[in-house]
């Protein structure tokens, strides 16, 4: 019991990396994104190195973020994909969107580029939340 949550947790930590990818690819939302945020294709190229670096925060606070939901579903008897995606929805309105909008009005982003990071967020809290209940 106790090495399938964390065999959970390690692979929801991996969600955001995924849906990441995909996300801000270039034929998605990446090139969108890198011109609303001024990010020039040359940046990105010089900075590869710090790929692995990001990655890794990205997948530790994945892991944080999961096994804080995995302990409020506990809590309030998620048991099941559908309500499992309802919490992450809950979540992601009551905690991440918030603060992701008080982040976009002090850097004074773009409106688009703060939905595209928000929506981001909440597929990956929503990747999240299907892997733990799987």
């Amino acid at each position: 019991m106790i090495l399938s949550l964390y065999m959970h947790l390690v692979f929801a930590g991996l969600a955001p990396l995924a849906v990441g990818y995909v996300w801000y690819h270039p034929m998605v939302f990446g090139a969108v994104w890198n011109k609303l945020a001024n990010v020039p294709p040359q940046w990105v190229e010089r900075h590869a190195c710090h790929k692995l670096t990001f990655s890794i925060g990205i997948w530790m606070a994945g892991v944080l973020f999961a096994y804080t939901m995995a302990q409020c579903a506990g809590v309030w008897g998620v048991y099941n994909i559908p309500s499992a995606i309802r919490l992450a929805v809950w979540m992601w309105i009551g905690l991440i969107a918030p603060v992701s909008l008080i982040a976009s009005l002090r850097g004074q982003e773009p409106p688009a580029l703060s939905l595209i990071n928000a929506l981001y967020l909440l597929a990956s809290v929503v990747s999240m939340a299907v892997i733990l209940m799987a």
